[in-house]
């Protein structure tokens, strides 16, 4: 089974041959192919090439496309979206897309949010920014909120992020929240998947609700803890970019045992 089926069929309707592994590696691809992470947004080719040489040397089961806020706007969404093209057409079903999207409450916190804006508001720009990377292309809508998640920000996040759970499943894509550090309150989340890299544990997601729950993972790792069912792999946050080539591998080859 290839990558693309694997996480279609895991965060879908079941079946897949084993979890899929999802990894943060934006940094690390950049370094693979010998340039700063800030320009692979600049250049549509040289995004594409650089997660490609990821796909080929580690054959992931997913490749994540995570723009930063910065790079979302109207010439950036044209890359990104270009990049996004090329990648299906170049990799087919051989590995997941998996487009990643600043979450409401980090938009809010950037130095230069606009202080009007709601979460609603924040929430429906995402859609607007999805409809414009192609989320047709995509086999997973993800949101990544890389401020701290609190009980009481946990109900008004998944209000605001309830527009994009649905363009996902319109698209036929998986929906999935990512938090780097979040509550337990976050598994009631409408997402077909959540993650939580540093806080509630993955058993505190499921015994709130989740179906499908990232279990955080690091390069290096040979014994992994069990997923449990619907469970999956995902990195713990970002890879370095000075990440050792033979670490990575060493999880790769775990999470296929």
């Amino acid at each position: 089974m290839e990558g693309r089926e694997r996480v279609r069929r895991h965060l879908g309707r079941g079946g897949a041959d084993r979890p899929p592994l999802i990894i943060f590696a934006t940094a690390f691809a950049a370094r693979l192919e010998q340039v700063e992470p800030e320009l692979l947004w600049e250049d549509a080719n040289l995004l594409t090439r650089a997660l490609l040489r990821l796909h080929s040397l580690f054959a992931v089961d997913a490749l994540v496309i995570e723009p930063p806020p910065a790079v979302l706007e109207a010439d950036g969404r044209a890359i990104v979206s270009d990049a996004i093209e090329r990648l299906r057409t170049t990799v087919g079903d051989g590995v997941a897309l998996v487009i990643a999207l600043p979450g409401p409450l980090t938009l809010a916190a950037a130095p230069d949010a606009d202080t009007a804006a709601t979460l609603e508001d924040l929430g429906d720009e995402l859609v607007e920014t999805a409809h414009a990377l192609g989320p047709e292309r995509a086999d997973c809508l993800a949101v990544v909120e890389r401020t701290a998640v609190s009980s009481d920000g946990a109900e008004p996040l998944e209000e605001a992020l309830t527009p994009l759970w649905n363009a996902a499943r319109y698209y036929a894509a998986a929906s999935m929240l990512v938090a780097a550090e979040g509550v337990p309150e976050l598994g009631e989340s409408g997402a077909d998947a959540v993650a939580v890299w540093a806080g509630a544990s993955a058993r505190d997601l499921a015994a709130r609700g989740s179906r499908h729950v990232g279990v955080a993972v690091d390069p290096g790792q040979s014994e992994l803890p069990e997923t449990g069912q619907g469970g999956f792999y995902i990195s713990r946050g970002e890879l370095p970019a000075a990440t050792e080539v033979d670490s990575l591998h060493r999880l790769i080859q775990a999470v296929r045992r």
